[in-house]
């Protein structure tokens, strides 16, 4: 894909969803660390 394709695809998804996307990946990233540092004690 070049940088032009991948601007208009994420042009057509409203922008609360990259939000919620980028939030939710957030969320999901510290749940798997806490995991991870629960796991080895």
């Amino acid at each position: 894909m070049t940088a032009g394709s991948i601007a208009l695809f994420l042009a057509k998804k409203p922008a609360w969803l990259l939000v919620q996307r980028w939030l939710m990946g957030t969320v999901l990233a510290g749940l798997a660390f806490r995991m991870a540092t629960e796991a080895r004690r």
